[in-house]
């Protein structure tokens, strides 16, 4: 009787033990871990800005380009440190056409803004950065996608990471 009443007492006792040391152990790492907060860092001041390059590969992605202009002609960074090159491999007049459309854009928002189009698309896209970044002075370069958007803040809170 007295076996049958330690079995029945302590089986789940121990067992209930067993799972809060393992799931309870769990679930403490999982809250003392520090909440991933954004940075401290201060957003600098235009002064201390670096020169920025950004470099946007294409191949026939006119239309889809057009967003991405318009939000880089909204980027909160000084325009004398901001160059923007459209790396165009495009062979369809039309998205050339609208390439260079949107480097105007950018250029009535008083960004530089240029277009270096290969006639051969030797290396693809690669074959294109690797011209594009041979052509730029800034020791910051970012690379972004046609079909891709910034917020205007965006390169003020990530340059002070690096």
């Amino acid at each position: 009787m007295t076996t049958l009443l330690v079995a029945v007492v302590l089986g789940p006792v121990l067992l209930c033990l067993i799972l809060w040391f393992h799931f309870g152990h769990v679930t403490w790492t999982l809250l003392s871990v520090p909440e991933r907060r954004p940075s401290q860092n201060p957003i600098r001041e235009d002064d201390n800005l670096p020169p920025l390059a950004i470099l946007v590969p294409l191949y026939n992605e006119g239309e889809i380009v057009r967003p991405l202009a318009h939000s880089l002609a909204r980027v909160s960074y000084p325009r004398k440190k901001l160059e923007v090159v459209f790396l165009d491999d495009s062979d369809e007049a039309e998205s050339r056409r609208i390439v260079q459309e949107s480097r105007e854009v950018l250029a009535r928002a008083g960004v530089r803004a240029r277009v270096i189009h290969r006639h051969f698309r030797t290396g693809w896209k690669a074959g294109a950065m690797n011209a594009g970044l041979a052509t730029v002075v800034s020791p910051y370069v970012f690379i972004l996608d046609a079909d891709f958007t910034v917020e205007p803040g965006i390169f003020r809170q990530l340059l002070p990471e690096m």
